[in-house]
């Protein structure tokens, strides 16, 4: 059973109408050349871009379903317009390309802000006293330890190094245990170590969902076309705002759909056993 459902989602004349499933435990990447719609499309999903015109046909049919959990009491999916904006956040969670923080604070409580869909929890001087409901201190432990930043829990966020920061920001996404994690170019200017470290966090997160009961799913922008078709279940390629293709990685890293998608000739593609690679030709599509 699909864990969200996305019908007929646009954002005209950038991104047009597109439909498509993730499932419950999967991990789905969006490709595509640089303008090719894929942050508009995590943006349109997430409601952080609107309909730019209303009475458009499109998107009147646009509709997001979310699998409910608890569908023993009520229906099977909920759509997005019936949930309030803080009932989206406690469902779906967000790690934007930029992450710049501003103030002077400590990784605990960037982490801590993850739980601002549940703000009943928190004392009332939120940065102060930082002593709120034992479920949710054990929760801020728990993914401190699993990002490896226990030591730097009290450290200034400014401190750190880019790929501290990403952890900081990948757990401040976590902590709260959303059904959806969305990702825009999570591994951008990260090592491969770091890379490394940021796949096992998703992974182990998708791989928990049967200890908390919990359906999960990740769906990603990603430029590295290896790193996606051997971390990704599934992949979408967009161009110029339109589905090219969505299926597994083999299915969609094709010759004819590279040079489709980017304007370049593949020589050769191994994605069945390793060594994994893509191969290009010097020159150019004319």
């Amino acid at each position: 059973m699909p864990l969200l459902k996305i019908q007929n989602i646009s954002y005209l004349p950038i991104l047009k109408p597109l439909s498509f499933e993730i499932k419950s435990g999967e991990i789905m990447g969006i490709i595509g050349a640089n303008g090719a719609g894929k942050t508009t499309l995590l943006k349109r999903i997430l409601g952080l871009l609107k309909s730019k015109n209303s009475n458009d046909n499109a998107n009147n049919n646009e509709q997001i379903f979310i699998k409910n959990d608890n569908a023993k009491n009520s229906a099977n999916y909920i759509n997005f317009d019936d949930l309030s904006a803080i009932e989206i956040a406690k469902k779906i969670s967000y790690l934007p390309q930029k992450n710049d923080c501003f103030w002077n604070i400590s990784v605990e409580e960037v982490i801590k802000l993850g739980l601002l869909p549940y703000k009943n929890f928190y004392s009332n001087n939120f940065f102060t006293n930082s002593a709120f409901n034992n479920d949710f201190q054990a929760k801020l432990n728990s993914i401190l330890d699993a990002t490896n930043l226990t030591n730097l829990r009290q450290k200034s966020i400014n401190e750190l190094s880019g790929g501290e920061q990403i952890r900081v920001h990948i757990a401040r996404s976590l902590i709260a245990e959303p059904n959806i994690l969305i990702a825009d170019e999570p591994f951008a200017n990260l090592d491969l170590y770091q890379q490394q470290q940021v796949i096992k966090l998703f992974k182990n997160y998708i791989q928990s969902q049967k200890k908390y009961n919990k359906s999960r799913g990740i769906l990603i922008s990603i430029h590295d076309l290896l790193l996606a078709a051997q971390f990704c279940d599934k992949l979408l390629l967009l161009k110029s705002g339109e589905l090219i293709s969505f299926d597994i990685p083999k299915k969609v890293l094709t010759a004819e759909n590279l040079q489709l998608a980017f304007n370049i000739k593949v020589k050769q593609i191994q994605l069945d056993n390793p060594p994994f690679y893509i191969s290009f030709n010097d020159n150019f599509v004319d």
